[in-house]
């Protein structure tokens, strides 16, 4: 069985509700296609940093850190959330 990989990431914030996936063009910006979404999050003895690192044409695009968000995973072409 193979890893889930992020296929989208949606903002959870009522004021923007900015959403980013995976072959989707970055930002409005023709040529910028998203493609890789990383989940970063690192666990510590007191606190947990959830971040997320979103790739553009294989570069680091957005980092998104401590914020809330909704994850649409894709297993084996299956889409799940």
């Amino acid at each position: 069985m193979s890893l889930p990989k992020i296929k989208r990431i949606d903002s959870a914030r009522h004021m923007d509700g900015e959403s980013w996936e995976v072959g989707q063009e970055a930002g409005y910006q023709t040529g910028l296609i998203i493609t890789e979404i990383k989940d970063m999050t690192s666990e510590f003895d007191d606190s947990i940093n959830v971040s997320y690192d979103i790739y553009a044409n294989g570069k680091l695009y957005k980092t998104l850190v401590n914020m809330p968000v909704q994850v649409t995973y894709e297993i084996e072409g299956e889409s799940n959330e």
